[in-house]
């Protein structure tokens, strides 16, 4: 029914429910959402007779979702970003739109310098080599750690001074190869494109986290993998020498696929690890600077 005519009875069910719960939803609103395939449409029922047309309901989980979207919705929010929000949070997204979301988000992971969907018959040291080209024209570079946990990290350096001589003797590399930002921004953007990084480079990229600190015992036991463990290493490391992390070739390739084939409760539950991750983080920092404060 158009706007002008006012809502239909069963979209008028949705806006009454949102306002008992104090929040204001227009018709407008479900035409939006419905289009973007965020909530179902009404289901037809039974004749009126006479010719005076049909009834239709909303279906059941449309009033949850309605209280969600108008929750969540906002300025700059975007249906995918409302999507996976809704997702996450357990609501009965469909699940066209959950998996399009997710498909979505991979497609917007760019290389910089570089574009979204790369010629898969390029070779990957030619795509790695016109991406490096691109950084170095631009001066990209790559901020390897939060300001926040640097000033932490320099603050436990200062507090603890200079590193005991047992864990500087679990640190086997005496000449470690200098990483920059610039050279991790490559590194990274090598694992995106392969798939795969070498040992070298992964301790390398572990020492350039934290420059500020004499010895990384961590990042030497990855360098001495192949060393250490032999029989491991074989699992997971390739002929050159790299590490393999996925298959073969472009990581989003793979990512595309999972969102595509995944069941939605791994998706569900890989989405609210990401979420978790970042809160156990951000709990971290506060609970470590409450500690130094008290020094």
């Amino acid at each position: 029914m158009p706007f002008s005519d006012g809502p239909s009875a069963a979209d008028q069910q949705l806006i009454d429910h949102a306002a008992r719960h104090g929040v204001t939803v227009t018709a407008k609103q479900l035409a939006v959402w419905r289009r973007a395939g965020l909530l179902p449409g009404n289901t037809p029922g039974g004749g009126l007779g006479r010719g005076r047309g049909s009834t239709s309901a909303p279906p059941p989980e449309s009033f949850d979702l309605v209280l969600a979207l108008a929750r969540r919705a906002g300025r700059g929010k975007r249906p995918t970003d409302l999507a996976l929000l809704l997702f996450a949070d357990g609501h009965p997204v469909p699940e066209t739109t959950v998996r399009a979301a997710f498909r979505a988000a991979v497609d917007s992971v760019s290389p910089p310098g570089g574009d979204g969907h790369p010629d898969s018959s390029e070779a990957l040291e030619d795509q790695v080599d016109r991406v490096a080209g691109r950084l170095s024209e631009a001066g990209r570079a790559f901020t390897l750690v939060p300001a926040r946990a640097r000033r932490i990290d320099e603050a436990i350096a200062h507090l603890l001074g200079a590193p005991p001589a047992e864990l500087a003797e679990l640190d086997k590399n005496a000449e470690p190869t200098p990483m920059t930002p610039q050279d991790a921004l490559l590194a990274a953007v090598t694992v995106i494109l392969g798939g795969t990084m070498s040992v070298q480079e992964m301790g390398d990229l572990l020492r350039a986290m934290n420059p500020g600190i004499a010895v990384h015992p961590f990042a030497s036991l990855v360098e001495t993998t192949q060393q250490d463990v032999p029989e491991a290493a074989d699992l997971v490391m390739a002929d050159d020498g790299s590490l393999t992390f996925l298959t073969e070739g472009d990581a989003r390739n793979l990512l595309r696929d999972l969102a595509e084939t995944a069941a939605l409760e791994d998706l569900a539950a890989g989405w609210r690890t990401a979420q978790q991750v970042r809160e156990w983080a951000l709990s971290f920092c506060e609970r470590v600077e409450t500690e130094l404060a008290a020094g």
